[in-house]
């Protein structure tokens, strides 16, 4: 296609670039002047997050549109996050962390600022932390996902299908001592065999195989591929992945699993209190927890919100006591004991 300039265009472009050049290079661009873009102080709000960016980005946007807060965001794996808040705890590098199991939270809760939000009447009261060192922010279901081309819907029904010998080492799960939400999957795999010993834990980690990832993203798309025959994975990241048409299906354990919630924390000693506490009433409040269920496939927090119908309703599966003090006492001695055994597999 010929291209057609036209006289007054140019002329104009001719002008601009005049005019640009005609100014004074010291009244132009002062060292300062870029100040007056730069948002105040008691404006800002830095948050690490754990949370993929299609969960993190709408909520932030909506947040600095209401708020008129400006939002520096820090991703990373949650125990990554975690060890910085640990080694900055005097002058930390942000003032919220944004995801994470609440078991993992706990484990660091010597290092968050307790706060109460208001919304916290309207979440269920089992689910809070009696301290109010973290607030809940969503209920994730542990589920598994499988290959639809290479598996069938009955070979894969619950935990006790992975003993068979067919997903020996094709069994996709990320690092726990790196994901929060593997190592509740983890854990949760484990309460199924009974008691959480050395010798269950061998066997778990005998099915994993060679197959630990480094990251809890990896798990999806390496099942896609057929890299693995199956995945453990939390539920809302499986039903995104399936709503866009991947070869997955999901199955909720048989043999049960459990539902434990993330959330968010405010980190002591922070530039930014005020700011993260207007964030936490932000997360908790009904219309962002209406806004979780109706379009990222999360389960709310408030007694007063209606699960999305896409999922099935939480009475009809067999979820099953997890136990978060037991997870946080023994957190240390099951991931060295875990990294041993993931040694000796390489």
């Amino acid at each position: 296609m010929n291209r057609i300039f036209h006289p007054l265009a140019c002329l104009i472009v001719i002008l601009s670039i005049h005019s640009i050049y005609a100014r004074d290079s010291v009244s132009t661009i002062k060292a300062d002047s870029f100040s007056e873009w730069m948002p105040k102080e008691e404006n800002k709000l830095v948050i690490y997050t754990s949370h993929v960016v299609e969960v993190y980005r709408p909520i932030i946007r909506e947040f600095e549109e209401q708020s008129g807060i400006w939002v520096e965001v820090l991703p990373g794996g949650t125990a990554e996050l975690l060890k910085k808040i640990q080694s900055k705890k005097d002058s930390p590098g942000a003032d919220l962390i944004f995801g994470g199991g609440v078991e993992t939270l706990e484990a660091y809760k010597q290092y968050f600022l307790p706060y109460k939000s208001p919304h916290a009447a309207n979440i269920q009261q089992t689910l809070l932390d009696k301290e109010n060192c973290w607030t809940p922010f969503s209920r994730l279901p542990i589920v598994l996902v499988y290959n639809t081309k290479l598996l069938s819907p009955t070979e894969l029904t619950g935990w006790s299908s992975l003993t068979n010998k067919k997903f020996a080492g094709k069994i996709a799960l990320a690092n726990p001592a790196v994901s929060g939400s593997s190592y509740t999957a983890l854990l949760t795999w484990l309460s199924t065999l009974g008691t959480v010993t050395a010798e269950s834990l061998k066997t778990v980690s005998d099915c994993i195989g060679g197959g630990e990832l480094a990251s809890s993203k990896e798990i999806l798309p390496a099942v896609e591929q057929g890299d693995y025959l199956v995945g453990i994975i939390l539920e809302e990241s499986s039903v995104h992945d399936i709503g866009k048409g991947a070869n997955l299906a999901i199955v909720y354990p048989q043999d049960g699993t459990s539902c434990v919630s993330d959330g968010a924390a405010i980190i002591k000693n922070a530039r930014h209190i005020d700011n993260a506490r207007k964030f936490i009433d932000f997360i908790a409040s009904r219309e962002l927890q209406q806004f979780l269920s109706d379009k990222m496939f999360r389960r709310s927090v408030r007694v007063d919100i209606k699960e999305n119908s896409a999922l099935p309703n939480l009475s009809t599966l067999n979820i099953i006591q997890y136990d978060s003090d037991f997870a946080v006492k023994n957190r240390d001695k099951i991931l060295s004991e875990w990294s041993f055994l993931k040694k000796e597999d390489d």
